[in-house]
């Protein structure tokens, strides 16, 4: 897994796009990041939000800073060709 440094506050690349949005009326920080291989949400926002991640192995990783959720290449790929 790959996590790009346009998560770095201040840092930005034409291939990320940083948007504020809301998850059950909570504001969120929402990099889309096209250096980031999959996606990442900040660990006190899962649990802000009660929800219940799927176990996988363990991934360690710098905490993310400047965004509250990483939408990488794993998600734009799910949303099929883009014209």
């Amino acid at each position: 897994a790959h996590i790009s440094l346009h998560t770095m506050p201040g840092y930005s690349a034409p291939e990320s796009l940083r948007l504020v949005g809301h998850i059950a009326l909570q504001p969120v920080v929402i990099l889309v990041d096209g250096g980031s291989t999959h996606n990442f949400i900040q660990e006190h926002l899962v649990r802000q939000l009660v929800l219940s991640p799927r176990p996988t192995a363990p991934l360690c990783v710098l905490s993310l800073c400047g965004a509250n959720l990483v939408l990488g290449v794993q998600w734009l790929e799910s949303l099929g060709p883009l014209c």
